[in-house]
């Protein structure tokens, strides 16, 4: 059985549909993803990874985004394929879906910031600046387990600063056109 099989076979007469979904979702409830009810093995799953990333270091984001997008119907226990696929929609400007499936990686490992920075770097590619702050000080309220989450602090940090000097920016020339129309009033 290959990944790439889309189309279910018809439900053959007699079967009642409402007792298979009781059961599916029976071995959902106890830990079983779809793709271990499809038959698809770990290692299936695994290679389906391991292509989707080679695809996105190729800079192949749709390929890859195709690749994730599967493995998060049939894995998803799996918070690596959330992010991977939020990472390829982020590649392919698709910003708004991308900060919904970096918030569901967030939520599967409350202490990892990459995907709250990578999601605050989705909110500033659409404009929406007060949430990705908001997402930002989240990154810094994540106690760092290693290296890798200081590195994100330490972005998370920067871009903030960034944004504060932008804001400053934009409101020193509104300063200075209030004060000119001030001295132009004597």
């Amino acid at each position: 059985m290959t990944m790439d099989q889309t189309a279910a076979p018809p439900i053959p007469p007699g079967v009642d549909l409402a007792e298979q979904i009781s059961r599916v979702v029976d071995q959902l409830t106890k830990g079983k993803t779809l793709g271990e009810l499809a038959g698809y093995t770990p290692e299936a799953m695994n290679t389906l990874y391991t292509n989707g990333y080679a695809l996105y270091k190729q800079g192949k984001y749709a390929e890859a985004c195709e690749a994730f997008r599967a493995l998060v119907v049939f894995n998803h226990l799996d918070r690596r394929v959330f992010a991977a696929y939020a990472a390829s929609l982020q590649m392919l400007c698709r910003y708004d879906e991308a900060v919904n499936y970096y918030a569901l990686a967030a939520m599967m490992d409350v202490n990892d910031p990459a995907p709250v920075f990578h999601c605050a770097e989705c909110l500033l590619a659409m404009n929406k600046k007060e949430e990705a702050l908001a997402s930002l000080e989240h990154v810094l309220d994540i106690p760092p387990r290693g290296a890798a989450d200081l590195e994100f602090g330490e972005r998370a940090r920067a871009l903030m600063d960034l944004l504060e000097q932008a804001r400053r920016s934009a409101q020193a020339p509104a300063k200075q056109r209030s004060t000119l129309e001030k001295e132009n009033a004597k």
